[in-house]
């Protein structure tokens, strides 16, 4: 009789677990109102228990194939993939495509090291012999260039880096998306500027931070040559020249895991050291002394 009861408790557990799981499924609501805190935290969330919990619990990543649904079961399919994939577009959307933040051409260490430029012919240098009247684009040019060397790999067009993200926006594009380009051009995944909530919070900013920090130290966490082949750091191989941390490229070293990471993490490094300065220098107030903290 004991047993008899304790196996229908057991089965009543079972039931309401399962009713609880059907009554709690994620219905969509609403798909337009991209919330960036909301949605950079869940793929900060899913980006620590993804792969490495996959890894914890026993799944070789390598036998993961995003082709292959399911394979080689459900748990190890969505952990492996479809958490990283979905943790690596909210990466890509928010830091170089939408446009839902301000763009890191004035971000606070640029325009210093724009107003550092003492060549009078400056201006227009970097952008094709367009002069504007300002420093600011070329400086990013500069930059951007720089990275791409160091990693080995060319910059897309038309992207949009970001130094401060906005509140909110509507994901949609905000035009046809040029199939054939935009994996190199990001001209056309850009969300419509007009109907984002363009406030800055601590919130939206802070997990976006945080996003940056987590892949840019997967990203730049070993070297490569130029055949993407890994280098593994502490081998005796550097990018840098013998005694002086300067790049020097005829050591076959580059930043990164391979190209894209290598160029993507660098970014990253500069849109978050970009977001710090902007907040302790322009948006955080000391009360105490009346002034920046």
């Amino acid at each position: 009789m004991k047993n008899l009861a304790q196996n229908l408790l057991a089965v009543l557990v079972i039931v309401m677990f399962a009713v609880g799981f059907v009554q709690a499924q994620v219905v969509i609501t609403n798909t337009s109102n991209y919330q960036t805190v909301d949605q950079m935290l869940l793929a900060n969330e899913i980006n620590e228990s993804g792969e490495p919990y996959a890894e914890a619990i026993g799944y070789n990543l390598d036998n993961l194939d995003p082709f292959a649904p399911n394979t080689p079961d459900n748990i190890a399919y969505v952990l492996g993939i479809e958490n990283y994939e979905y943790s690596r577009y909210q990466l890509g959307v928010v830091i170089a495509r939408s446009g839902m933040g301000l763009h890191i051409m004035w971000a606070p260490v640029v325009r210093q090291m724009a107003a550092m430029e003492t060549d009078p012919e400056f201006d227009g240098k970097y952008t094709m012999g367009m002069k504007n009247g300002y420093n600011e684009d070329d400086e990013l040019m500069k930059m951007i260039m720089h990275f791409g060397m160091l990693a080995n790999h060319s910059a897309p067009m038309n992207a949009w880096p970001q130094f401060g993200e906005f509140v909110s926006g509507d994901p949609h594009y905000a035009q046809a998306v040029d199939a054939d380009n935009f994996s190199h051009d990001f001209s056309t995944l850009r969300w419509d500027r007009s109907k984002m909530t363009k406030q800055l919070s601590p919130g939206a900013m802070g997990q976006t931070l945080m996003k940056q920090y987590l892949w840019a130290q997967d990203m730049l966490g070993s070297f490569h040559d130029a055949d993407e082949n890994e280098v593994i750091p502490g081998s005796g191989a550097s990018p840098d020249s013998t005694g002086k941390p300067v790049f020097d490229p005829n050591n076959n070293v580059f930043f990164g895991g391979d190209n894209v990471d290598g160029f993507v993490g660098q970014v990253l490094t500069a849109e978050a050291i970009n977001k710090v300065k902007n907040i302790i220098t322009n948006l955080a107030y000391d009360g105490s002394n009346l002034g920046m903290v």
